[in-house]
């Protein structure tokens, strides 16, 4: 089994600023797909920092043998970010 993380950014920066980001439609969307893998899964308050900024983000933690990490990445792209950063057994993976 493998114990994934999914990084979920709360803001979007735009125009020089930070933004509300629809974090919470992430989760959800992303829930329907894991739970046809898993029973279960939690979710942490984190703060990120990238390029000097620090923003609040949700850390989605589960455990599964499915690979789940492409449909992360295909749900997260209505956060309009950068990059897109998950971890595969402690391992950091990054998406564009």
């Amino acid at each position: 089994m493998h114990r994934y993380v999914f990084h979920i950014p709360c803001a979007v920066y735009e125009n020089g600023a930070l933004k509300p980001a629809p974090w919470q439609q992430v989760i959800d969307e992303f829930a329907e797909v894991l739970y046809k893998h898993t029973d279960g899964f939690f979710v942490q308050d984190a703060v990120g920092y990238y390029k000097g900024r620090s923003y609040a983000e949700k850390l989605l933690v589960a455990y599964t043998d499915a690979d789940v990490a492409d449909d992360f990445v295909r749900i997260a792209r209505i956060l309009e970010q950068e990059f897109y950063a998950y971890e595969r057994d402690g391992e950091l993976f990054i998406a564009e």
